[in-house]
C-alpha cells in the first residue's frame, strides 16, 4: 500500500519469509578469521601510529582532563539511546511476519550480545548469533533472517541519504550548518528519502530490469539481485503498517549517532559545523567494510585526527577526542553486552560449537 492507501504494482515477487535471501555474512574458516584479525590489528596500529606521530602526550592528557563532564555524559547517554533504538526497531521488524513477536528486553539482550561478540572477535558472527539465540526462544530462522535483511537495507539506504545530505550541509549558509537547523534538515532528508524509495519501488523494479540493456550480463545480474533485496525489504515494511514506526526508529538511530558525536565535540569545546560530526559518523560506518581491530581500537583516533585536522583542530586535541570517542562508542555496549553474554553463555557456546 502506498501513502494514499492504493496498492503499488511491484515488478518482483513479494518478500516471502519462508524463502528469504541468502544469509548475510558467510561463516569464515579459522584461517580467514585469523587473517582478518591480523589485518584489523595492523590497520588499527597503523592508524594510531599515524595519528600520534610527533604528538606531545602531556598536551593529549590535558585535553582529556579538560573535557566537560556534562557533555561527556550526554554523549554516553546518546550511545545507550542508540542501542535501545536499534533493539526497538528490531522488535518492530518482527511484527509484520512473526505470529508472536519477541519482547523488547529479549531483542535488546540478544542485540547487545551479538554486538559485543562482533566487536571483539575477527569473525563477523553477529547475524549468526542473533539467528541462533532467537531460534532458541522460538522465533523461526526465516523470520529472523528477514528482519536482518530489512535492517541492513534500511541502514545502507540511510547512509546513502546521509552522505548525499552532506553536500547540502557543505554548500549551505553558515546558519544551516548549526546543530538545530542541520539536524532538522537531515531528518527531513532521511524520512522523505525512505518514504520516497518505498513509494517508488515499482518504478525502481522496472529500472532494475532495464539494466540488461546497458550493463554486461554479470553486472546486471548482481545489480538486480542487490536491488531486489532492497525492494523486498521495502515491500515487507508495507505489511502490518510497519513502515512508519520502523522509519521513525531508523531516523532516531541515525540522529542519536550524530548527536553523540556532536555532544562529544561540544565536550571538547570544539565549535565545528554539523558536517564535521556527520563526516566522522560516515567514516566510522564505512570503515566496517574492511577488517577492523577489536572494538575499533586505534582506528577511531586515526579517523578523528584525519577529519578534524583540516578543520584546524590541533593534533593533541584531535587525538584526545578520538581516544575518548573510542571509549564512548565501545565502552557502554561492551559493558552491557558482557553482562548479557554472561547470562546467555551456554547458548552462545552451543552456537560456536556448531560453527
Amino acid at each position: 500500500m502506498n501513502i494514499a492507501g492504493e496498492k503499488l504494482k511491484i515488478n518482483h515477487p513479494p518478500f516471502d519469509p519462508a524463502h528469504p535471501p541468502a544469509q548475510p555474512g558467510a561463516q569464515p574458516n579459522r584461517w580467514t578469521a585469523g587473517l582478518r584479525l591480523l589485518i584489523g590489528l595492523l590497520i588499527g596500529a597503523g592508524a594510531l601510529s599515524w595519528a600520534a606521530a610527533g604528538v606531545e602526550w602531556p598536551a593529549v592528557g590535558r585535553s582529556l582532563a579538560a573535557v566537560s563532564p556534562l557533555w561527556l555524559g550526554t554523549a554516553l547517554l546518546g550511545v545507550i539511546g542508540v542501542s535501545v533504538g536499534k533493539a526497538a526497531r528490531w522488535q518492530a521488524l518482527y511484527r509484520p511476519t512473526s505470529p508472536s513477536p519477541p519482547a523488547f528486553s529479549q531483542c535488546l539482550a540478544v542485540w547487545l550480545t551479538a554486538q559485543t561478540l562482533t566487536s571483539l572477535l575477527p569473525l563477523r558472527v553477529g547475524e549468526v548469533v542473533r539467528l541462533g539465540l532467537m531460534k532458541r526462544s522460538g522465533q523461526p530462522v526465516a523470520i529472523t533472517l528477514s528482519t536482518l535483511v530489512v535492517e541492513k537495507a534500511l541502514d545502507l539506504m540511510s547512509a546513502g541519504l546521509m552522505a548525499a545530505s552532506l553536500l547540502g550541509l557543505a554548500a549551505g549558509p553558515a546558519w544551516f550548518n548549526r546543530a538545530a537547523p542541520g539536524l532538522i534538515a537531515l531528518s527531513l532528508v532521511v524520512m522523505v528519502g525512505l518514504l520516497g524509495l518505498w513509494r517508488g519501488q515499482g518504478r525502481a523494479g522496472l529500472r532494475l530490469s532495464a539494466s540488461e540493456r546497458w550493463l554486461p550480463a554479470g553486472w546486471s545480474r548482481r545489480l538486480q539481485q542487490t536491488g531486489q533485496t532492497f525492494l523486498a525489504a521495502l515491500a515487507l515494511l508495507s505489511q502490518g503498517r510497519a513502515l512508519v514506526p520502523v522509519s521513525l526508529w531508523t531516523l532516531a538511530i541515525w540522529l542519536g549517532s550524530l548527536g553523540t558525536i556532536k555532544a562529544l565535540l561540544v565536550a571538547y569545546d570544539l565549535a565545528l559545523p554539523l558536517a564535521a560530526a556527520a563526516l566522522i559518523m560516515l567514516a566510522l560506518l564505512f570503515s566496517n567494510l574492511a577488517p577492523t581491530p577489536p572494538a575499533m581500537l586505534g582506528l577511531i583516533p586515526g579517523i578523528a585526527v584525519a577529519i578534524l585536522g583540516p578543520y584546524g583542530v590541533a593534533q593533541p586535541t584531535a587525538l584526545g577526542f578520538g581516544l575518548m570517542l573510542n571509549l564512548v562508542i565501545a565502552g557502554p555496549v561492551l559493558l552491557a553486552g558482557s553482562l548479557t553474554l554472561w547470562a546467555q553463555a551456554t547458548a552462545v557456546l552451543s552456537l560456536f560449537n556448531r560453527l
